[in-house]
């Protein structure tokens, strides 16, 4: 009863989803003070890491992360402000080094990093350096020892820039701890050990490559919600690639100001399926939901379902994309326009009409009087082209110089 109340202080944590290495992330957020018992305390460290990994194949593979914070080492007594008034108390009087080293050695799993994030005080430098040569064994442990010193969003963005979800952290800024994802998975653990219900498929964590909808949230601190919408990002861009043609484009700016082509409806129902089928088969990964009753994720094996959730995800994120390209697809539009008004007018300034003085060098003498068309780019005219009715008659002058004197208008 006692390591149960120990337990549900929430001093040893995990995080509700994991890193974007699929790697789970334990947190310990007290319980290493003088006041607490070191055997309940390794009690609870060695049930927590058994059950995170006892059937989770994923993170067997890839080990998981620890996270301590510096109110750990404070007693039981400190407060909710712990990180700025707290007393540390280490050593304890029952334990030593040699007792963490014991610890970690025997931890039944792979523990990939350890990051430490503690105050900017001599203390606990202290502890960093005795932690570094007598807490672990060898120069392979030490490798994974990661000490952040400084101020809280200091060590915010460095455990940030790791691929860890700062805020799924279950401590305030304050040192007040956060309990509801905490009671969730213990409430969790239970109905998957006595086996309440048999009829779905409990999940305690999804896994890198599934896909959680939740009413009310994206879920994007899930690994594979974000891999999902960067999939639905490629799949809209193949179909928009093939509808978005110049002509398309042409006919759009003419239907209406700020908008584009959207997809249709055969077309969004063929990536939807597309989408399932790389989800299912390429990932091999799963579709979860939460359920409110159970308090927990649980997958879902409906395929009508599976479709109307994708599809809804899709049209949300398809109409997003649509409102946030239409400013681009419009400057495109404009630009073809202006294109295309460009080389208009370009043909229209190299057309140009001829001079009376070149018009008279070019007839030939003997030939008759005749008015000439327009000449491109000064080039001379194979065939007269005479651009006035056919009923008008013109009779030739009776030599050059008369012709020279002879004042004609121009003809457009």
């Amino acid at each position: 009863k006692n390591e149960t109340q120990f337990f549900r202080k929430g001093y040893f944590q995990v995080l509700p989803f994991r890193d974007r290495s699929g790697r789970r992330v334990v947190t310990f957020l007290g319980g290493f003070g003088s006041d607490f018992d070191p055997e309940a305390r390794m009690k609870i460290i060695f049930y927590l890491m058994d059950a995170l990994l006892r059937t989770d194949v994923e993170g067997q593979q890839k080990g998981i992360i620890l996270i301590t914070e510096g109110c750990c080492w404070c007693p039981s007594t400190a407060g909710n402000e712990k990180r700025s008034n707290s007393s540390l108390s280490f050593p304890n009087s029952q334990e030593g080094l040699f007792f963490i080293k014991l610890l970690f050695e025997s931890i039944p799993c792979r523990v990939v990093a350890m990051h430490h994030c503690w105050p900017d005080r001599p203390a606990f430098r202290l502890i960093a350096k005795l932690l570094t040569v007598y807490g672990v064994n060898g120069q392979t442990q030490r490798l994974r020892l990661k000490f952040h010193i400084g101020d809280e969003l200091e060590m915010r963005y460095r455990l940030k820039s790791y691929g860890i979800p700062i805020e799924l952290l279950p401590i305030t800024e304050t040192g007040s701890l956060k309990l509801v994802n905490h009671n969730y998975w213990i409430k969790t653990r239970k109905q998957i050990e006595q086996g309440l219900d048999s009829n779905v498929t409990i999940i305690e964590c999804p896994g890198t490559n599934d896909v959680v909808f939740r009413q009310g949230t994206s879920s994007m601190e899930s690994p594979g919600n974000v891999q999902c919408h960067d999939l639905i990002l490629t799949l809209l861009e193949e179909k928009y690639r093939g509808i978005l043609t110049p002509t398309t484009m042409a006919s759009a700016s003419s239907v209406a100001e700020n908008r584009i082509i959207s997809i249709t409806t055969k077309q969004q129902q063929f990536i939807v399926y597309r989408l399932i089928g790389i989800i299912l088969n390429q990932f091999n990964g799963r579709f979860l939901e939460w359920n409110k009753m159970r308090n927990t994720w649980v997958q879902m094996t409906d395929e009508g379902k599976i479709k109307q959730k994708a599809s809804v995800l899709l049209c949300s994120i398809d109409r997003r994309c649509r409102r946030r390209a239409a400013p681009a697809i419009n400057s495109k539009i404009n630009a073809m326009s202006m294109d295309v008004a460009h080389q208009s007018l370009s043909f229209l300034l190299t057309t140009h009409i001829e001079s009376e003085e070149e018009e008279e060098n070019t007839m030939s003498v003997d030939a008759g009087f005749e008015p000439r068309s327009f000449v491109e780019r000064r080039r001379q005219a194979v065939q007269q082209q005479p651009c006035c009715q056919i009923g008008w008659n013109f009779t030739s002058p009776s030599s050059s110089s008369d012709r020279n004197g002879q004042k004609r208008s121009r003809l457009y």
